[in-house]
């Protein structure tokens, strides 16, 4: 139970920082936000004047009642660390989310395939006659329907989102699959794992990857691990649809898109050339996966690189070394691209405009130009969103020439 009488404290003033400001004020609780950076802050006053930020020396523990943290704000912040030695609750948009709606909800998360099996799940439902709503870490902040019934939300969780706090209980979980991620972040593998064990131990049924049953040994179902990731994916949702009583069509699945900057097909030149956009794929592990799926008798003309976050990149290496036609390497790990893959088949490019050009130099009839970054974008741009939409305007512009 909130006090009242005391100030929530947010950590954090992106997206997820706006959506509790906005609840927190509909609800007539009374807040403060603390964010180091002054283009949130600034941003954050333009739709309100009247939102406090405080510095960190102002912030007086004795009058919060508990902090609304941020998926992006660092758990080893100096903030945190005083709010836990103040025991003040620390909670999640996700915690608030599931203690006050009270639809069925779907909880999804993995290293890979998040946002396009939430997607689908919700077209699926949908389709199925359902009142569904797919939401949380593909862009759609939980709060804002925090307050609007359906039959169902399917609600995709990061790893960041689920290391804040643990969670109430809840309908179904789902574990795509794992593999190193965010290290940078978590600091290990072992710890990335434990953050993502929160969503399974809090479930009613908790459906995981057959691959990872040594991790996750006490899961409900395991859905099929083998194929690439469009089958696991497909074995994924039956299960998930199982789990909740709704049949599994074949006619609906075969009708379903990739979405918007997973292995999105979104040019085809007259030559043949096919022009594809993963920029989704911020992991190694991503990328593998992705350029796996594409057809094997199509050679790979790639952009690759940005931040690596931490992980073994020599893994992806090793598959462009034996796949890859060409690769133009971009941003933070560029050199490192460059200095593994050699000069015969890699460009160092001083942005993805140069990359796009050093690619459409070496492309030929029937070839594919993929972006598939295998790296956060956060060193260049606000997001993969961005990346995408810039590399598909470039692309498109060089075209229309």
């Amino acid at each position: 139970m909130v006090n009242k009488n005391k100030f929530i404290l947010i950590l954090g003033a992106g997206l997820t920082g706006k959506s509790f400001a906005t609840y927190f004020s509909k609800i007539n609780l009374p807040f403060v936000i603390y964010d180091e950076n002054l283009e949130n802050q600034e941003n954050f006053k333009k739709e309100n004047k009247d939102i406090i930020f405080l510095k960190e020396e102002d912030i007086d523990f004795k009058n919060i009642s508990s902090i609304a943290c941020s998926p992006g704000f660092s758990l080893n912040h100096s903030v945190i660390k005083k709010a836990k030695k103040n025991k003040i609750p620390i909670e999640s948009d996700i915690k608030y989310f599931l203690e006050n709606n009270a639809s069925k909800k779907i909880l999804v998360t993995g290293t890979n395939g998040k946002t396009s099996v939430c997607l689908w799940l919700e077209e699926i439902l949908i389709k199925s006659g359902f009142n569904a709503k797919a939401i949380g870490n593909l862009g759609l902040p939980v709060l804002a329907y925090i307050n609007e019934p359906k039959e169902f939300y399917i609600i995709e969780v990061s790893s960041f989102q689920l290391d804040i706090c643990n969670l109430p209980t809840f309908d179904v979980s789902l574990i795509l699959n794992l593999s190193p991620d965010h290290l940078d972040r978590h600091g290990s593998m072992k710890k990335y794992i434990e953050a993502k064990r929160k969503i399974m131990s809090s479930s009613g049924v908790s459906i995981i990857n057959s691959k990872n049953k040594d991790i996750f040994p006490n899961a409900s179902i395991y859905f099929s691990g083998e194929g690439n990731i469009q089958i696991q994916n497909k074995s994924a949702i039956k299960q998930v649809l199982t789990s909740i009583g709704v049949e599994f069509k074949e006619e609906i699945f075969s009708s379903l898109k990739n979405h918007s900057h997973r292995l999105e097909r979104f040019y085809e030149s007259s030559d043949g050339i096919t022009f594809i956009n993963d920029s989704k794929a911020t992991n190694i592990d991503a990328s593998i996966s992705g350029m796996e799926s594409l057809p094997s008798d199509q050679a790979l003309v790639v952009i690759c690189g940005g931040q690596s976050k931490g992980v073994n990149m020599q893994p992806l290496f090793r598959y462009l070394r034996k796949r890859a036609k060409f690769v133009a390497a971009i941003g933070e790990s560029a050199d490192c691209f460059f200095e593994n893959l050699g000069s015969e088949i890699c460009f160092r490019a001083k942005d993805l405009e140069s990359g796009v050009k050093a690619c459409l130099s070496k492309i030929s009839s029937g070839d594919i130009l993929l972006l598939s970054p295998g790296c956060s974008s956060l060193d260049m741009f606000s997001g993969f969103e961005e990346r995408g939409n810039k590399f598909k305007e470039l692309i498109l512009n060089e075209k229309s020439k």
